[in-house]
This record gives C-alpha cells, structure tokens and sequence, in this order.
C-alpha cells in the first residue's frame, strides 16, 4: 500500500519528490508502531488507535510541528485507503489538529527581525548573502525549498515580481519592495560574482564556493544567527515564512490574498494566521486588561 500511495502522491497530486519522501518518512514511523504496539492491519486500526499514536510522538519528544505534519500524512494515507476500498471507514477524516497539540505557528516580533537583520555587516560578502536570504525568507514569505530553488534570473525588476517555484512544481508571482531590489541588485552585480570564481550555478544563493547553498546550511546559519540576536524562539525558515503572514494579517491585509502570497492550496491552510492573530490578542487582553 505504501508503493500505492507513493504512486497516488507523485502521479496524481503532483506532489514534488521532497513532499512525497516527508509523507513517506511519517507513514513508515506509524507502520514501525502498527506492527509494534498494535500489531493489526490497517482495515482494524480505529481512530483512539491513531490518538494513541500521537499520545507516543508526545512521549518520544516530537514537536508539535512534528506531531502536526505527521497528523496530516495519517488523514491523506487513510482517506487513500478508504478511497482505494482498504477500510471502509475514513477514520481520520474528523481527526483535528488543534485536538492533540498547540499547533499555532511561532513567528518573530518587528523588533525581533530588526535585531536579525542589524546582526549583518554589508562590506562583508557572506554576511551580505545571509542577510539577503534572511530578506528573501521574511519579505516574499518563501518556503527553503522555494528560496535554494530560484533562480538568478527569477527577478522581474520592471513588473517588481519575484517568480518562485513552489510545492507540486507550481509556479506563482510573488511582489517585492526596495529593499529586496536594491539587496538583490547589488548581490547579483557584486556580491554572486565574488563567489562565483571557479562556478556558476544556475541557483541564485550560492556557498561561498560558489555552489548551491543547501537548505541544511541556511537552517544553521539561522540557529547562529537567533543565539547571537539573544532570540528565544526556536528559529528556522519557516518560522520567517510565518511572520511574513502573520505582520501581514495584523496590518488588516485579506486572507485571499494572503493565501495567494504563501501558494496555500486550500484557504484553511493559511486561516491557522487567524488563530495566531487571535492568540496575539487574547494574550494582550489577559496581560493588560485588569479584570481579565
């Protein structure tokens, strides 16, 4: 059923490699605990079998984050089950994610990415590329994987467009504004070219021999750059990717096109902001308000 469903994801939803090796990764942790602790087939599994599951990542010291992606590999593995007539149940069709564990995403305050930002020298052409990527990541709200992937010629300066490759291989536009320009004027004339001596990629954000920068690479950078900054939180790309959509949504900007921005597929995807918003809130109200 696994090769079925590998098959279904690539083939008939599109998905990308790095989407289908991550659903797969999930699926084969639940398999290794199916035949361990609750040695059945999937036809008898029920859905406080699945709670149970995650009652386990808990335990283990998964994060919510973790927790939640693996939530939604179960949901799609068994609606593919029902539809391929394996159970004759969705039993994760109501499961809820907001049920097992706080998923709301962690994202950076203003000041918090001013402080990130600030860490940088200019003159310094290493340091100008991590600020760059940290502008890139915050500013145009990119996934990693839509970051390592664009592409030097991804900038339309006249429509003020970033053109970026996302999930499924789907192309969207995504504005820019002078900061953006002006960093990655000067990063394609000045700073690209230094390190570029002996290569040239067609990857945009380059290592400092001129090849392609991984994504393993700029989630470190981003853990040096929060411990120097005396940030918190647990820092990674996507935690700029949310606080694009959450400064967003704070400055009253429409869900829709907040979605649209992002490339969410469905609306309920890019509506957890709305939670995060309302958190924001009642957090203040909690702190401030006397009575509360």
């Amino acid at each position: 059923m696994l090769s079925k469903f590998k098959l279904y994801l690539s083939l008939e939803r599109g998905l990308s490699k790095n989407s289908v090796d991550a659903y797969l990764n999930d699926l084969k942790d639940f398999h290794l605990y199916k035949d361990s602790s609750l040695t059945r087939e999937y036809c008898d599994i029920s859905k406080s079998d699945l709670l149970d599951y995650f009652e386990n990542c808990k335990e283990r010291g998964f994060v919510d984050s973790t927790i939640s992606r693996r939530l939604v590999s179960l949901k799609i593995f068994f609606r593919f089950l029902y539809q391929e007539k394996v159970i004759t149940k969705d039993i994760g069709e109501h499961l809820e994610s907001a049920r097992l564990t706080k998923l709301l995403p962690d994202y950076l305050s203003l000041a918090e990415i001013e402080k990130l930002l600030n860490l940088y020298d200019e003159e310094i052409n290493l340091e100008f590329r991590n600020k760059f990527i940290i502008e890139l990541l915050y500013s145009c709200g990119l996934r990693i994987s839509e970051l390592c992937g664009l592409r030097s010629d991804s900038f339309n300066y006249e429509s003020g467009f970033l053109r970026v490759k996302g999930k499924g291989s789907k192309e969207r536009s995504i504005p820019f504004g002078t900061k953006v320009a002006d960093m990655s004027r000067k990063y394609l004339s000045q700073i690209r070219p230094q390190l570029c001596k002996k290569n040239n990629p067609p990857e945009l954000i380059v290592s400092i021999n001129g090849l392609a920068l991984t994504r393993a690479r700029v989630w470190q950078f981003l853990k040096e750059a929060a411990q120097k900054a005396e940030i918190t939180k647990n820092l990674h790309p996507h935690v700029l990717r949310h606080s694009f959509a959450s400064h967003l949504l704070a400055n009253d900007a429409d869900l829709r096109v907040i979605q649209e921005l992002l490339g969410h597929a469905d609306i309920a995807t890019t509506e957890r902001y709305t939670h995060v918003e309302k958190s924001r809130l009642k957090n203040i109200h909690q702190k401030f308000f006397p009575r509360a």
